[in-house]
């Protein structure tokens, strides 16, 4: 908020503001069994809520894609020693792939792949003697 240029004090109440107003309206959703921006249609109407759920749906959509691909690009460039550039390609590529394939791809993945990792998240565990 400091780039904003409001004093500080101004600057903190309209950041307080921001997160009371979206931390009720969650608890209101969660009440009610509803998403928070499906909610606010009875506040905004169906067409004066397409702006806010559509900026969500695009803003999350490519944030969550760019935070992933850096982690998950890093992640492979650290672990095989390739290159930034390769290994991005091969992320965006594997995320796109596993974006078509859908959600219950991801699960069905898990659900095979997590009994090898939780073997190898803590390797130096199977060097212990039993007890």
């Amino acid at each position: 908020m400091a780039a904003s240029g409001l004093p500080p004090r101004p600057s903190r109440s309209a950041q307080h503001a921001g997160t009371a107003s979206v931390g009720i309206l969650s608890v209101w959703g969660r009440k009610f069994g509803i998403p928070q921006l499906v909610q606010s249609r009875g506040a905004f109407g169906f067409l004066g809520n397409l702006l806010p759920a559509g900026l969500n749906a695009v803003t999350t959509g490519i944030g969550w894609f760019a935070v992933n691909t850096i982690a998950g690009t890093f992640a492979l460039s650290t672990l095989t020693h390739m290159g930034f550039q390769p290994s991005l390609l091969i992320i965006v590529v594997l995320q796109v792939l596993i974006a078509f394939a859908g959600h219950t791809f991801i699960h069905q993945c898990e659900k095979v792949v997590f009994a090898y990792l939780a073997n190898r998240v803590h390797p130096h565990d199977r060097d212990r003697p039993s007890t």
